[in-house]
């Protein structure tokens, strides 16, 4: 293969020149205008050939032409056009794209996003080529030096479908996003759903805490007593909150926050939304209703009552009872379920002797903490009686039970 010296000193092969000639057109007007010896008349007659002849002047540095001046411009001419990015010697869009990620991110694979990853790690490989012979691994200067050759445009191409780019990112790469944040938060919600209701539970455990050190100020302030503000020796109901101590057993527990002993925020669960959490004033003697109650307390109506750390232990508190709230709303319930308060998982209780603990079942032992002995034990016969075939029977709480003793836990409302 022939070849020719470069005018700069470099040496180049004819078939690669061959690249960076004029164009069929403008090489026949040079031509036509060197046959023509320069020749004016001729030059004007042919528009390339004049616009030839206007470059050529620009060369002239006396009566006549500088030949050699002359070649070595075209030469020069020639070279800059050879240079120049073609749009066949361009990257294709997203390789393009990938390339300044990739250079972008310091040759890090694990830094370009997922939807160029594929184009840059072939970009890596081919990378893996430029070593020098004998090395060890790849010289950062001719790496460089490498990337620097790479033609790299700015694309100024309309929109285009679903490939267009918005902004920094293409909708794809948005799409993706959406979907991790989808993801995400299949994930997350769940964990932080649980999460709080950890931290209610454990808000309403301090509370059970702090309301065993009231009923202790309380009980030594009236002689091991328990809280009550009005009762009776049964017969009235005590499930109509708001209506005043001789209706409402939940007043008997109000008395705490009304004399002083606690706040009406701690006789408030967290997850109790509706339960007021500010100042009481001495003249207030009730919650304004049933949904505000966070607590039932144990039925103070009725002849028998429990006495703080005095005798057997016997839960005298607990989350919101579920029975009491579904008989209210007119709704069937079952004698084990849980209280509302944490999602059914189970309910905090307060026993007479100060100790609090966390029931999984409404059962203490043997006692149903929602129900008075009496019921308990009409539901035992009914369960009987299914077993044995015959129909099912009905228990309702009316709000006029009370406890069967003083070691029978009964809560309410």
């Amino acid at each position: 293969m022939s070849g020719r010296n470069d005018p700069n000193g470099g040496h180049r092969d004819d078939a690669h020149d061959a690249e960076w000639r004029l164009c069929d057109a403008d090489c026949g007007a040079v031509d036509e205008l060197v046959e023509a010896n320069w020749c004016r008349k001729h030059a004007e007659a042919c528009a390339r050939a004049a616009r030839v002849r206007e470059v050529l002047r620009l060369l002239e540095a006396g009566p006549a032409p500088d030949a050699s001046l002359a070649d070595a411009t075209l030469a020069r001419v020639l070279r800059a056009q050879g240079e120049r990015t073609t749009a066949e010697e361009a990257l294709c869009i997203d390789d393009d794209e990938a390339l300044e990620v990739f250079m972008g991110s310091g040759y890090r694979l694990d830094r370009v996003p997922g939807s160029l990853r594929p184009r840059a790690e072939r970009i890596a490989s081919l990378l893996t080529l430029v070593t020098l012979p004998g090395a060890d691994g790849a010289s950062p200067d001719l790496v460089e030096r490498t990337m620097a050759r790479v033609p790299i445009r700015m694309r100024t191409e309309p929109a285009r479908s679903w490939r267009t780019t918005v902004g920094s990112f293409r909708l794809q790469d948005l799409v993706s996003v959406a979907a991790v944040v989808l993801i995400a938060g299949s994930v997350v919600w769940p964990v932080m759903a649980t999460t709080s209701s950890m931290r209610s539970k454990t808000a309403c455990g301090a509370n059970i805490n702090s309301v065993a050190s009231a009923m202790g100020l309380y009980s030594g302030d009236y002689a091991g007593q328990l809280p009550v503000a009005a009762a009776g020796l049964g017969g009235g109901t005590w499930m109509n909150v708001g209506k005043g101590p001789g209706e409402s057993n939940s007043s008997n527990l109000f008395t705490l926050a009304r004399s002083g002993y606690t706040s009406l925020k701690q006789l408030a669960c967290p997850a109790n939304a509706k339960a007021p959490c500010g100042g009481c004033t001495p003249e207030q003697r009730d919650w304004a209703n049933l949904d505000q109650v966070s607590y039932s307390y144990q039925i103070m109506f009725g002849p028998q009552r429990p006495s703080w750390e005095q005798g057997p232990r016997v839960v005298i508190l607990g989350d919101a009872s579920p029975i009491v709230r579904s008989q209210r709303a007119g709704l069937p319930w079952h004698p084990l379920q849980n209280s509302a308060n944490h999602c059914g998982e189970g309910q905090w209780v307060l026993r007479s002797d100060g100790s609090g603990c966390f029931l999984t079942t409404p059962m203490a032992g043997d006692d149903n903490i929602w129900l008075p002995g009496v019921l308990e034990v009409a539901l035992s016969r009914i369960a009987d009686r299914i077993r044995q075939g015959q129909s099912s029977g009905i228990v309702e709480i009316r709000g006029n039970e009370v406890p069967d003793s003083a070691t029978d836990s009964f809560l309410g409302p």
